[in-house]
């Protein structure tokens, strides 16, 4: 199983690299299970970037509408 950086996990999933780190502070459920300690760099599966590509895609977009 080959591990991803967190800048290819982002590149992946076509989209920015603190697009994707704030995505996972508001859900943390998505946050990768391996860390390198010392650096603070997370390491990403196929299996994980997979679910954050399906959350984000069930998600609800932007603001309900403002009643008038």
């Amino acid at each position: 199983m080959d591990k991803k950086t967190t800048d290819q996990a982002a590149a992946e999933l076509g989209i920015s690299r603190p697009l994707l780190i704030t995505y996972i502070s508001r859900h943390p459920e998505l946050r990768p299970a391996n860390k390198v300690h010392n650096v603070n760099l997370l390491l990403w599966t196929d299996e994980e970037i997979e679910a954050v590509r399906q959350a984000r895609a069930t998600r609800k977009a932007g603001r309900p509408a403002k009643d008038k």
